[in-house]
Protein backbone atom coordinates (compact mmCIF):
# COMPACT_ATOMS: atom_id res chain seq x y z
CA UNK A 1 0.00 0.00 0.00
CA UNK A 2 2.89 2.17 0.05
CA UNK A 3 2.46 3.14 4.05
CA UNK A 4 6.20 2.65 4.73
CA UNK A 5 9.47 1.79 3.22
CA UNK A 6 10.45 -0.43 6.00
CA UNK A 7 10.14 -4.38 5.46
CA UNK A 8 8.80 -5.90 8.79
CA UNK A 9 9.67 -8.40 10.61
CA UNK A 10 6.32 -8.84 12.37
CA UNK A 11 3.37 -9.74 9.58
CA UNK A 12 -0.05 -9.66 10.52
CA UNK A 13 -2.78 -11.84 9.01
CA UNK A 14 -6.11 -11.29 8.95
CA UNK A 15 -8.77 -14.35 10.29
CA UNK A 16 -12.05 -14.43 11.30
CA UNK A 17 -11.12 -16.79 14.50
CA UNK A 18 -8.86 -16.55 17.07
CA UNK A 19 -5.45 -17.93 15.85
CA UNK A 20 -2.67 -17.29 18.39
CA UNK A 21 0.71 -15.95 17.22
CA UNK A 22 3.82 -18.17 15.84
CA UNK A 23 7.20 -17.79 15.02
CA UNK A 24 8.65 -18.98 11.67
CA UNK A 25 12.26 -18.01 11.17
CA UNK A 26 13.16 -14.60 11.36
CA UNK A 27 9.41 -13.61 11.69
CA UNK A 28 7.10 -13.00 13.90
CA UNK A 29 2.98 -13.59 12.77
CA UNK A 30 -0.24 -12.42 14.58
CA UNK A 31 -3.14 -12.94 13.81
CA UNK A 32 -5.63 -10.39 13.94
CA UNK A 33 -9.35 -11.22 14.44
CA UNK A 34 -11.77 -9.47 11.44
CA UNK A 35 -15.14 -8.68 12.33
CA UNK A 36 -16.13 -8.89 8.56
CA UNK A 37 -16.57 -12.19 7.06
CA UNK A 38 -13.31 -12.42 4.52
CA UNK A 39 -13.99 -12.88 0.81
CA UNK A 40 -11.68 -12.31 -2.06
CA UNK A 41 -13.91 -9.10 -2.94
CA UNK A 42 -13.35 -7.19 0.32
CA UNK A 43 -10.05 -8.22 1.05
CA UNK A 44 -8.52 -4.83 -0.29
CA UNK A 45 -10.91 -2.78 1.73
CA UNK A 46 -10.26 -4.90 4.77
CA UNK A 47 -6.54 -4.30 4.22
CA UNK A 48 -7.27 -0.35 4.01
CA UNK A 49 -9.62 -0.74 7.37
CA UNK A 50 -7.36 -2.27 8.73
CA UNK A 51 -4.32 0.34 8.26
CA UNK A 52 -6.82 2.93 9.57
CA UNK A 53 -7.62 0.88 12.46
CA UNK A 54 -3.60 0.26 13.38
CA UNK A 55 -2.67 4.18 11.90
CA UNK A 56 -0.67 5.11 15.19
CA UNK A 57 1.97 1.78 14.64
CA UNK A 58 2.73 2.01 10.69
CA UNK A 59 6.48 1.71 11.41
CA UNK A 60 8.50 4.38 9.69
CA UNK A 61 5.68 6.75 9.24
CA UNK A 62 3.80 9.42 10.86
CA UNK A 63 -0.29 9.29 11.54
CA UNK A 64 -0.51 12.28 9.13
CA UNK A 65 1.75 10.71 6.08
CA UNK A 66 -0.45 6.90 6.38
CA UNK A 67 -3.44 9.34 6.48
CA UNK A 68 -2.55 11.63 3.51
CA UNK A 69 -1.77 8.10 1.53
CA UNK A 70 -4.86 6.40 2.62
CA UNK A 71 -7.11 9.21 1.11
CA UNK A 72 -5.32 8.94 -1.96
CA UNK A 73 -5.99 4.89 -2.21
CA UNK A 74 -9.47 5.73 -0.92
CA UNK A 75 -9.39 8.53 -3.84
CA UNK A 76 -8.87 5.77 -6.18
CA UNK A 77 -11.38 3.18 -5.74
CA UNK A 78 -14.48 2.98 -7.44
CA UNK A 79 -18.28 4.41 -6.39
CA UNK A 80 -18.95 0.35 -5.74
CA UNK A 81 -16.03 -0.16 -3.44
CA UNK A 82 -16.18 2.80 -1.85
CA UNK A 83 -19.99 2.08 -0.84
CA UNK A 84 -18.70 -1.74 0.18
CA UNK A 85 -16.15 -0.06 2.30
CA UNK A 86 -18.25 2.20 4.21
CA UNK A 87 -20.65 -1.10 5.06
CA UNK A 88 -17.30 -2.78 6.37
CA UNK A 89 -16.55 -0.32 8.39
CA UNK A 90 -19.61 -0.52 10.46
CA UNK A 91 -18.47 -3.33 12.32
CA UNK A 92 -15.48 -1.78 13.49
CA UNK A 93 -14.62 0.34 16.15
CA UNK A 94 -16.21 3.71 16.84
CA UNK A 95 -13.22 5.65 16.15
CA UNK A 96 -11.96 3.34 13.30
CA UNK A 97 -15.27 4.51 11.77
CA UNK A 98 -15.05 8.56 12.75
CA UNK A 99 -11.54 8.18 11.10
CA UNK A 100 -12.64 6.20 8.00
CA UNK A 101 -15.73 8.65 7.88
CA UNK A 102 -13.46 11.90 8.09
CA UNK A 103 -11.49 10.34 5.14
CA UNK A 104 -15.00 9.39 2.85
CA UNK A 105 -15.75 13.07 3.47
CA UNK A 106 -12.43 14.25 2.32
CA UNK A 107 -12.49 11.87 -0.80
CA UNK A 108 -16.03 13.59 -1.69
CA UNK A 109 -18.24 10.39 -1.09
CA UNK A 110 -21.84 11.42 -1.18
CA UNK A 111 -23.52 12.12 2.07
CA UNK A 112 -26.30 9.12 2.33
CA UNK A 113 -23.00 7.30 2.76
CA UNK A 114 -21.50 9.70 5.23
CA UNK A 115 -24.33 9.62 7.25
CA UNK A 116 -24.71 5.88 7.68
CA UNK A 117 -21.37 6.18 9.79
CA UNK A 118 -22.32 9.15 11.42
CA UNK A 119 -25.17 7.89 12.65
CA UNK A 120 -23.78 4.83 14.03
CA UNK A 121 -21.72 7.49 16.42
CA UNK A 122 -22.09 8.41 19.65
CA UNK A 123 -22.59 12.39 19.36
CA UNK A 124 -20.71 12.99 22.16
CA UNK A 125 -17.79 11.26 22.17
CA UNK A 126 -14.56 12.17 20.99
CA UNK A 127 -11.78 9.69 19.66
CA UNK A 128 -8.18 10.58 20.12
CA UNK A 129 -6.38 10.48 16.50
CA UNK A 130 -3.10 12.51 16.25
CA UNK A 131 -3.93 13.20 12.45
CA UNK A 132 -3.21 17.06 11.65
CA UNK A 133 -5.85 19.81 10.37
CA UNK A 134 -3.66 20.29 7.44
CA UNK A 135 -4.16 16.81 6.41
CA UNK A 136 -8.07 16.37 7.77
CA UNK A 137 -9.53 20.02 8.12
CA UNK A 138 -12.68 18.05 8.58
CA UNK A 139 -11.38 16.27 11.88
CA UNK A 140 -13.48 18.64 14.50
CA UNK A 141 -16.86 17.66 12.96
CA UNK A 142 -16.05 13.76 12.68
CA UNK A 143 -14.53 14.23 17.09
CA UNK A 144 -11.39 13.67 16.05
CA UNK A 145 -9.20 15.21 18.71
Amino acid sequence: MGLTTQIPAALQIGTNKYRRAIKRGLYSISFIVQPNKITKKNIELLRILDAIRFIKEIPAATPDEACSRLISIISQLPETKIKMLAKLVLKYSPAVQALCGAMLEQVGVENSILNKISDSLNPVTEYNMPISESVLPNKNKWRLK
